[in-house]
């Protein structure tokens, strides 16, 4: 074989093998590029085109008919856990006047009531009192040798009308439901002073009764007891704001739930 041919053999051979080493230069290339985007796209979740667009079980036409009957049919209502209408509540507490800078004034009594229903109610209240002097009082008779008129109540007694315009439940802690109400008293009778005479009285107060069981609950109240008090200086109005905290018990203890039908 001539020099020439030889040399053209090895030129063919080289040029071949450098298609080649291109061809499979150009292949990795390709996968670097193709691997990263193919991952990215994967990554991206794919979303429906509008919020309807999810896939609904179908319901059979039989089906979407009943539905439609008996939502208009039946309506699901809890049953209330404190029942109140018919029952008679006696509470017993007492009360501490947060006004009077003269005297404690601390009551011990009680009220027994009768509910028309879940929002109304009737009641009798009598309490007790005991008549401290305050620091301010005693300070004045002994180093002033001053003598303020005494403010004493030996007790009071009023009927009441109760209406109760809230109630509802809570959740405290996350432990549990307690249930409640809001209650608003006014009411008269008769009262007791210093001078052991009987004098005209009302009542207005605010409460809130919190349920611990079928019969018994707790309550809170602030009242105003308004007194007509005669003094050598002449006739005034007292005002004994006290707070309160009680306990009630409702009778019968289980009450009966009925269904209207």
């Amino acid at each position: 074989m001539s020099q020439a041919a030889k040399r053209g053999t090895g030129i063919a051979g080289r040029s071949r093998f450098g298609r080649t080493c291109c061809q499979l230069w150009a292949v990795l290339v390709c996968l670097t590029l193709v691997i990263p985007v193919s991952t990215a796209w994967a990554a991206v979740p794919i979303l429906p085109s509008t919020p309807d667009a999810k896939e609904k079980p179908t319901k059979p036409a039989e089906d979407s008919v009943g539905d439609d009957i008996f939502a208009e049919q039946i309506r699901a209502v809890q049953r209330r856990r404190f029942l109140k209408n018919g029952r008679f509540g006696v509470v017993v507490g007492g009360l501490y006047n947060i006004n009077d800078p003269l005297q404690h004034h601390i009551g011990f009594g009680g009220t027994v009531r009768y509910h028309l229903s879940e929002r109304q109610a009737f009641a009798a209240r009598f309490f007790t009192y005991r008549n401290i002097d305050a620091d301010t009082r005693k300070q004045l008779n002994n180093d002033l040798h001053l003598f303020p008129e005494r403010t004493d109540i030996r007790f009071e007694a009023q009927v009441l009308y109760s209406f109760s315009p809230i109630d509802g439940k809570f959740s405290y802690f996350g432990t549990g439901i307690s249930y409640f109400d809001v209650f608003v008293n006014v009411g008269g009778g008769v009262s007791q002073g210093f001078a052991d005479d009987l004098r005209p009285s009302g009542i207005l107060g605010v409460g809130s009764r919190f349920y611990l069981s079928d019969w018994l609950a707790m309550e809170i109240s602030l009242n105003d007891s308004i007194h007509i008090a005669s003094f050598p200086s002449g006739t005034t109005l007292l005002h004994n704001i006290t707070t309160g905290l009680a306990f009630s018990v409702h009778i019968p203890f289980s009450p009966r739930f009925r269904s209207n039908r």
